[in-house]
């Protein structure tokens, strides 16, 4: 993942687009929903305004972010992922299942089946912190925000 690079409306993409393929985790563009119409943004990648993770991450202004597992040479029963949240709304999805949509801090303990759990505290301007989902199959993971960046998306066993 290149610092700059830009994903979605700005460059022509529609969603389903598969952007990015690294350590066997492919990852695709999607729609993000406010629970009304859903919208298609941009993501890109980037240093956050606060810090939070290790460098560059990814930003989703009214977009979304699928990870797609299958390539992984194992099936995982966990995926994690860091978060910094400033503002609107989020969405998390697992397995192609309808989205969560709120404030990912809030996300329910249960999602498609599968259990989340949420660590969080307050940072200049919103909120920070980590995302935990547990279960099989965990075949992938939506991630959806307004002003929200991303970073250390791990699947293990």
């Amino acid at each position: 993942m290149v610092n700059g690079t830009v994903y979605g409306t700005p460059v022509g993409q529609t969603p389903g687009t598969v952007v990015l393929f690294s350590n066997n985790v492919i990852g695709s563009i999607g729609n993000f929903s406010t629970g009304a119409a859903p919208f298609f943004g941009f993501g890109r990648i980037e240093g956050a305004p606060v810090a939070f993770a290790f460098g560059r991450s990814l930003r989703l202004n009214n977009i979304s972010m699928r990870f797609h597992f299958f390539a992984l040479p194992f099936v995982p029963n966990k995926v994690t992922f860091s978060f910094l949240d400033l503002g609107g709304t989020e969405n998390l999805a697992v397995n192609g299942g309808a989205p969560f949509v709120g404030n990912i801090s809030g996300a329910p303990a249960s999602i498609g089946g599968l259990t989340v759990s949420t660590m969080s505290g307050v940072t200049p301007g919103g909120r920070r912190g980590t995302v935990t989902i547990k279960g099989q199959p965990l075949r992938d993971v939506t991630i959806g925000g307004q002003e929200l960046w991303i970073d250390q998306v791990c699947a293990s066993n």
